[in-house]
């Protein structure tokens, strides 16, 4: 056990770093279990994937009614449009980055010793 425990240490911490991404990334689960949660006055609870969905609408219809069209905007709308999406999306990956900067060694550590060698 005092071998064997040490040894898996970067393994575990491999598992624990691909289940945070993948449940991060789940919306589907989300959004079926939180999205019509409304208590009485109180708000839903929701994740920040869900909350940029709902940005990127919200932001379309602003545009949209801005500059007076219902159709697709011009090609300057849409850049903007794209800026403001790619802002959103940097935004609710950052925890991601976060862990994954702090976990990096052991991340690295699980695949040295996995004996790859690249070659």
């Amino acid at each position: 056990m005092t071998i064997a425990v040490p040894l898996a240490v970067p393994a575990f911490v491999v598992s624990i770093l691909f289940s945070f991404v993948w449940y991060w990334n789940e919306t589907y689960f989300s959004s079926l279990f939180l999205g019509s949660a409304n208590i009485g006055n109180q708000k839903s609870i929701s994740t920040i994937l869900m909350e940029l969905m709902r940005f990127e609408d919200n932001y379309k219809k602003y545009i949209q009614q801005v500059s007076g069209s219902w159709s697709t905007g011009t090609s300057a709308d849409t850049v903007v449009n794209e800026a403001i999406r790619m802002a959103g999306t940097m935004v609710s990956i950052l925890p991601l980055l976060i862990v994954y900067f702090l976990l990096q060694r052991y991340f690295v550590e699980s695949i040295e010793r996995t004996g790859i060698t690249g070659e």
